[in-house]
């Protein structure tokens, strides 16, 4: 009997030590835009990369790349964590960030076509940033410029292609849908 009683306790006391864990509920609350500006310039080429820290939290989200294809640059904007993700075309101001647009793990802007296309004055790429577990919306406004701007019937992947990030943005609040203002 005794025995029984030791074993009991022993199991008691176990169960007791076992730390619970449970997972903290990503909440919506009031929104909360945070706005960065930025100055950041870049040209792509195969040996320059750019960070992009949408939060202004001193960890890099994203970061603007070349890669060779090629006789060919890719001239990407990809995520660092896997869980970021961008949208898959550029946005305007009013446009709105929400769940049902089409996001992806990279931009590529030889996807525009010809440097007419990616010659881009103050758009915008939605976001969606993991941060402590929780999906956040925000954006990344740009001007993308190609050599002979506008009429430019160049394919990207022959062009070069400088970029300027001109702020991010961030809803600390995590609402379901942000309006770019």
């Amino acid at each position: 009997m005794l025995f029984k009683i030791i074993i009991f306790l022993s199991c008691s006391l176990s169960l007791l030590s076992c730390k619970r864990t449970t997972n903290v509920p990503c909440t919506i609350s009031n929104a909360n835009l945070l706005t960065y500006p930025k100055i950041d310039s870049f040209e792509y080429d195969y040996s320059t990369s750019i960070p992009i820290d949408i939060n202004n939290d001193n960890i890099n989200d994203f970061e603007c790349i070349a890669g060779q294809a090629g006789n060919r640059i890719s001239k990407l904007i990809v995520p660092i964590d896997s869980a970021n993700q961008i949208t898959a075309n550029p946005l305007l101001l009013g446009d709105s960030i929400h769940s049902q647009l089409a996001f992806v793990h990279k931009f590529d802007f030889n996807g525009l076509g010809t440097g007419g296309n990616a010659y881009l004055l103050n758009h915008y790429f939605g976001v969606r940033v993991k941060v402590k577990q929780c999906m956040h919306y925000g954006w990344i406004k740009f001007s993308s410029k190609t050599p002979g701007g506008m009429a430019s019937n160049t394919p990207v992947y022959y062009s070069n292609l400088s970029l300027q990030i001109h702020q991010t943005a961030f809803d600390k609040g995590r609402q379901p849908i942000l309006v770019i203002q």
